[in-house]
């Protein structure tokens, strides 16, 4: 039986021991606290950080470089209504300006930055693509085959030294084991092949993603693999020019390359128009000098026009399937605009670009 005195020794432990675990949560707590806050200020450092050093990426045009991706990675993500960002830790950056093309995540470590303007026909922005050294991206190309060995050599003309990209045919597939760890990209060049693309079983628990570039009609069909089996399933866009190509090529999925478009098609509206009235000037000018023979657009002819309109439109589109007229349209313009410029040129008046 415990006595009065015996008990209140006994209440007064009980006592220390929930002042003592209370002290202890709280201090813990703090703790706790205090690491999350310090995570999110390096996040926050870093995402500032990250978007200078992306930013003047994409300013260096036609040029690659190392990037050190920090500790954690960096993930990038577009929704289907194009909201963009990167993430280090739980701070999201949006794209903003930059037309970004990228893996859904850089791991720790080294990743390439590569940036390549888009011209229609005239330069009308800059993409910036970002690879990790340690995935794959193969090439397929016939060489048997004119136009897939042309659009081979069109793309590899284009390509920086330093960014890797491996050159195979449709007899090397299966014979290609894949790494842990590894993601796997196919870009099959004007090579019609179905699913499961000659990939051996081995691909069954592996990331793989596949491109199918159709130059003929202009477009690109993504190919998603489903978890633990080698089932794809297929997603068509189109593009406008060979650097968009290469955005297929880096862009993690369908959503992340319309969005770049989008807001490329955006930039080419504003510049064209900007030309389009410096053209108009300076078909004033010629006439003022006496040199009517530098036409520069004609009553139902403007090709200048054209672009904006059909940009204008494309930067709006919510498929972009369903308006391949714009894209055609936009097509003509361009070509148009090109040779109506050389010729401009030759006659020794001002070109538009």
């Amino acid at each position: 039986m415990v006595n009065k005195k015996g008990f209140e020794l006994h209440f007064h432990w009980i006592l220390v021991l929930i002042a003592g675990a209370v002290i202890l949560f709280f201090f813990f707590s703090l703790v706790q606290k205090q690491r999350a806050l310090s995570s999110e200020k390096l996040s926050i450092s870093l995402s500032t950080d990250f978007e200078a050093v992306f930013s003047s990426a994409v300013e260096s045009r036609g040029t690659s470089q190392l990037l050190t991706i920090p500790k954690g990675g960096v993930a990038f993500s577009c929704s289907d209504v194009c909201d963009c960002n990167f993430w280090i830790g739980r701070k999201a950056t949006q794209f903003k300006d930059k037309i970004i093309f990228a893996p859904d995540f850089l791991s720790a470590g080294k990743a390439f930055a590569w940036s390549l303007d888009w011209k229609l026909p005239f330069r009308a922005a800059n993409f910036l693509f970002l690879m990790s050294p340690s995935d794959k991206y193969f090439l397929v190309m016939d060489s048997s085959d004119s136009k897939s060995w042309n659009l081979f050599r069109r793309l590899n003309s284009s390509l920086p030294v330093d960014v890797s990209l491996n050159i195979i045919s449709l007899s090397d597939i299966p014979s290609i084991v894949p790494l842990e760890d590894v993601k796997y990209r196919f870009v099959f060049l004007d090579i019609a092949y179905g699913s499961p693309f000659g990939l051996s079983d081995e691909f069954n628990d592996k990331d793989v993603s596949v491109v199918y570039v159709d130059s003929a009609e202009k477009a690109v069909t993504f190919y998603q693999k489903e978890k633990r089996s080698l089932n794809f399933i297929a997603d068509t866009s189109l593009y406008s020019g060979d650097s968009c190509i290469f955005a297929s090529v880096f862009a993690h999925d369908k959503d992340m390359f319309e969005c770049g478009l989008k807001k490329g098609f955006a930039r080419l509206a504003v510049v064209a128009e900007i030309l389009k009235a410096r053209a108009d000037l300076i078909e004033s000018e010629m006439v003022f000098k006496n040199r009517p023979d530098c036409v520069y657009s004609a009553p139902n002819v403007d090709y200048l026009r054209d672009i904006v309109n059909n940009a204008r439109d494309l930067s709006l589109s919510s498929s972009f399937v369903e308006d391949r007229d714009k894209f055609i349209a936009l097509s003509n313009a361009v070509d148009g605009l090109n040779v109506l410029n050389e010729n401009l040129v030759q006659q020794s008046c001002p070109g538009i670009f």
